[in-house]
């Protein structure tokens, strides 16, 4: 069974009380009118900030992965184990993740103590870990 939303790291919010979170997931498939996410073929991962607004989103279907970043406000697509300047194109960090919404707060600027954390899960970080980006911090 899916995790809908889940906060990292695991702490309660008391601004989900009363939201039926299997719902909300099931209400985002749907708004997506992606076939293959209704039909379960495809996946995606939202990671969204402390406002409520899209960080990131990952998405594999047919053998494809889809990014959208909000640094970039663009979209790509990939075919999983094709070759980039990066790596090999690869959701495999990820695919835990999937049919989830997530918040970390580590994406919120200045709210994480933690430089590596902060770095892994910015969207620079995402595409590097994916195969389509550099490590922002091997400059």
């Amino acid at each position: 069974m899916p995790v809908f939303l889940e906060i990292l790291p695991h702490t309660v919010s008391n601004g989900l009380a009363g939201v039926n979170l299997k719902d909300s997931y099931n209400e985002t498939v749907k708004l997506s009118e992606v076939p293959s996410l209704q039909d379960g073929s495809g996946h995606f991962l939202a990671l969204i900030n402390g406002n409520g607004k899209v960080h990131s989103i990952i998405y594999t279907a047919r053998g494809y992965l889809g990014l959208y970043s909000s640094d970039t406000k663009q979209y790509e697509a990939y075919k999983i184990g094709e070759t980039t300047d990066y790596g090999t194109v690869s959701d495999s960090s990820y695919s835990s993740y999937y049919s989830s919404i997530y918040y970390l707060a580590a994406i919120d600027e200045g709210n994480s103590t933690d430089l590596t954390v902060s770095r892994a899960w910015s969207c620079a970080g995402i595409r590097a870990c994916l195969g389509i980006g550099e490590w922002s911090w091997n400059r």
